[in-house]
């Protein structure tokens, strides 16, 4: 009741699968169905550019794979299950993601689609830039500067990093 096909077969492709039962010479109406084939991975999955908060992430569709479309997702990896993520469709082979969050790692997954059967993952990782601080306050005090600055909510940072220069002399502290 079961028999399996290897050879000229492609990725991607959709059958049309036609069985009958046969008694001697006589053979039953035709139970049809189609199947469409998994596609192959997308290969070469890399971000082309990350400035401005925005990530643009390229990628080559498998050529000895047949797909209609790409789906794309990103999660955030911090270890919890409540993380930022999201995940769309697209034709093309190259797409911008606009919402991440700054300062976060994510991992950012694409599959080839063809008639709704999903490739195997391809997945890379990425850190989104934290967003910059805003200072609040920048006071001389004796024999110093008091600064204070805040923090975009949305942004995850570990630690600060202030660096000053003397005017006079072009000494850099940080």
């Amino acid at each position: 009741v079961s028999l399996e096909f290897k050879d000229n077969l492609e990725p991607g492709k959709t059958y049309q699968v036609v069985v009958k039962t046969v008694s001697g010479k006589v053979t039953s109406w035709p139970a049809t169905a189609d199947v469409t084939l998994k596609p192959l991975p997308v290969n070469n999955l890399e971000v082309v550019d990350d400035s401005n908060g925005i990530v643009t992430i390229m990628w080559s569709p498998d050529t000895q794979s047949t797909q209609d479309e790409y789906r794309i997702s990103y999660h955030e990896v911090d270890g919890t299950s409540n993380g930022d993520s999201s995940s769309m469709n697209t034709d093309t082979t190259r797409y911008t993601l606009e919402n991440l969050l700054p300062g976060r790692n994510y991992s950012i997954t694409v599959q080839a689609i063809s008639k709704k059967m999903e490739s195997n993952e391809t997945t890379i990782y990425i850190s989104t830039r934290p967003s910059a601080p805003i200072i609040e306050d920048l006071k001389s005090i004796r024999e110093g500067l008091n600064i204070s600055w805040k923090s975009d909510v949305n942004s995850k940072q570990e630690q600060y990093e202030v660096t000053y220069t003397r005017n006079d002399t072009g000494e850099v502290n940080t």
